[in-house]
């Protein structure tokens, strides 16, 4: 029974750790297009009148490694620039704040200049 309790906690941690995203982040020209899975967020907070879109593009699937947009590329949201983040713990995502209500309409546009 010892054994049992003590194999728990060490098979709990590696489900986690396989079931979680990526926080690594590689440059976009490094990967096919065809193999970026793409993620798009709209946030608004009416209690901080807050707005939040966020994007995040991924290759190896939906929790694989994060990508950097490089080769002065970019995302815009409803034709503004989003700024890129970098965490430790999520990699890369691009993210525009603004305060004040939120629009009917929600695009995102990738471009390259």
């Amino acid at each position: 029974m010892k054994t049992k309790l003590t194999l728990m906690p060490i098979i709990l941690f590696c489900l986690l750790l396989t079931s979680c995203k990526s926080n690594e982040t590689s440059d976009s020209n490094k990967v096919a297009q065809s193999e970026i899975y793409q993620s798009y967020f709209v946030e608004y907070d009416a209690s901080q009148n807050e707005f939040e879109a966020t994007a995040s593009f991924r290759f190896g699937g939906e929790n694989g490694t994060t990508l950097r947009l490089v080769d002065k590329s970019n995302v815009l949201y409803n034709n503004n620039t989003m700024s890129a983040q970098t965490s430790a713990w999520t990699g890369t995502s691009y993210i525009y704040k603004k305060n004040g209500a939120v629009g009917v309409e929600h695009t995102f546009f990738i471009c390259k200049q």
